[in-house]
């Protein structure tokens, strides 16, 4: 008779072990992918297979947080984490409490990568009439040491690190394009666009090589996407150059217990774009609703974009 349901977890917090640990607290989501490719031989005209392997693995872990600063401060936004050596990244699991809320004691469950790099995938954030607070999506490609050794392994029974306390929410700020607001921003959108490739051979089942191809292609560069009900902000044109010093956009740190941090505290998030153009990527509107803009910051250079936290606005 089976024995039923015995164990659940739950995801926990992932942690990135540099010589001061960088810890992705406030998880909203993960996604692993082991991305096995199956191999299945016929032969001889047989309907069925007759033999079934595993030909390489390319995993990549995923995972959604709200803990921008921890996030932007600890991975570069245009060169990512390199995950090799001494430094390995950890996505842990707890276990729920039959009756209860979480086990305590060894009985947590991490899955690892050692060898690989780490990218921001994308930084999102809601704030007019749909709310959601800024999340951000990190993407860890992992490789084999030798090509022999698996570039994903499992362990349970370990004791969960402690989290660290729930303090970085943001929402959408303002913009500014060529030192002129932009006003009325309702979403926002930063996509560095990092591109990696990973590669084996001599018949090894798994990848050892892996490495940052570009940062964007021939139709998307980096850039931050936003909307905004002031559907005017171009002008006349369909496209304006961007002024490096004068183009600003932001995030804007929430407080725990009030409503917003002050614009004039260092709390914030500034992005600032080496150049490039912004771009009229299309106006909705609907009966009955406001007419949005959809504006594209395509950025160049290199950086082509610049972020840093702990900023104060205008």
């Amino acid at each position: 008779m089976a024995s039923g349901v015995a164990r659940q977890f739950i995801l926990h917090t992932v942690v990135i072990s540099t010589a001061t640990p960088i810890q992705i607290n406030q998880v909203v989501d993960f996604d692993i992918s082991p991305s096995l490719a199956k191999f299945f031989f016929y032969g001889s005209g047989q309907v069925d297979p007759t033999f079934a392997g595993i030909d390489s693995e390319l995993p990549v872990l995923r995972v959604t947080s709200t803990a921008l600063k921890s996030i932007i401060d600890g991975i570069s936004t245009t060169a990512g984490i390199v995950i090799g050596s001494t430094v390995t990244v950890r996505f842990y699991f707890q276990q729920a409490a039959p009756g209860g809320t979480r086990q305590s004691g060894s009985t947590g469950f991490y899955l690892e990568g050692a060898v690989g790099i780490g990218v921001i995938d994308g930084i999102s954030a809601e704030g007019g009439e749909t709310f959601t607070p800024a999340t951000a999506d990190v993407l860890f490609y992992l490789v084999s040491a030798d090509g022999e050794t698996a570039p994903l392994t499992r362990t349970g029974s370990v004791v969960l690190p402690a989290l660290v306390a729930t303090d970085q929410i943001f929402t959408v700020g303002p913009v500014f394009l060529n030192n002129v607001e932009v006003g009325a921003i309702e979403s926002f959108r930063f996509t560095p666009n990092v591109k990696v490739d990973r590669s084996r051979g001599d018949g090894q089942p798994y990848p050892t090589f892996v490495f940052i191809t570009r940062r964007g292609d021939e139709q998307e560069g980096p850039m931050v996407t936003v909307s905004t009900k002031h559907i005017d902000a171009l002008g006349s044109a369909s496209s304006v150059a961007i002024t490096s010093a004068t183009t600003k956009l932001w995030l804007r740190s929430m407080k725990n217990g009030a409503v917003r941090e002050a614009t004039t505290a260092s709390k914030h998030i500034k992005f600032v774009p080496a150049g490039g153009i912004a771009v009229d990527k299309g106006t909705n509107a609907r009966d009955g609703g406001v007419a949005k803009l959809m504006i594209d910051f395509a950025a160049t250079g290199a950086p082509a974009w610049a972020v840093t936290t702990l900023q104060a606005m205008p």
